[in-house]
């Protein structure tokens, strides 16, 4: 599992098109399963591409949405439902 710190009240920043995405429950390296809406966590820039994949996959078996976001120096991932 990647080494990630949930955090909660970070607001989603103003973009014109953030790339929203889902991911799978089973053998997951993201900690989807522990947030709750409005629970975020940042990783490197270089994972947006696997992070965004993840995301998919996990909405399509759960219903969780999640936005994934540049910000700062690397991307962040909020659940939102």
């Amino acid at each position: 599992m990647n080494n990630v710190t949930i955090e909660k009240r970070i607001p989603i920043p103003a973009v014109s098109a953030p790339h929203v995405g889902r991911h799978p429950g089973s053998g997951c390296t993201w900690p989807f399963d522990k947030m709750e809406p409005g629970d975020s966590f940042q990783t490197d820039l270089k994972k947006r591409r696997g992070l965004e994949l993840a995301c998919r996959a996990y909405e399509s078996n759960t219903g969780v949405k999640f936005v994934v976001a540049k910000y700062g120096d690397g991307i962040r991932c909020w659940r939102m439902i």
